[in-house]
């Protein structure tokens, strides 16, 4: 087996096959999503607003979104 290096540039333009999302471009079905930051950021309220606009199938930062359960 042989290693090579790619480019970032590489590594976009390879082949992947097609998702199904959740929000459109952020969170994929099935797939995991992290949203990191500093302490006392807001991660949680935006967390929050994201699963709320989710179970009622709103857009998630100006992106669509299919309704569906949240945890």
């Amino acid at each position: 087996m042989s290693v090579r290096l790619i480019s970032a540039d590489e590594y976009v333009d390879l082949p992947r096959q097609e998702l199904a999302w959740i929000v459109h471009g952020l969170i994929p079905r099935p797939g995991f999503t992290l949203l990191v930051g500093q302490a006392k950021e807001g991660k949680s309220f935006l967390m929050w607003q994201i699963a709320c606009a989710i179970a009622r199938g709103e857009p998630v930062l100006g992106r669509p979104s299919v309704a569906s359960r949240v945890l």
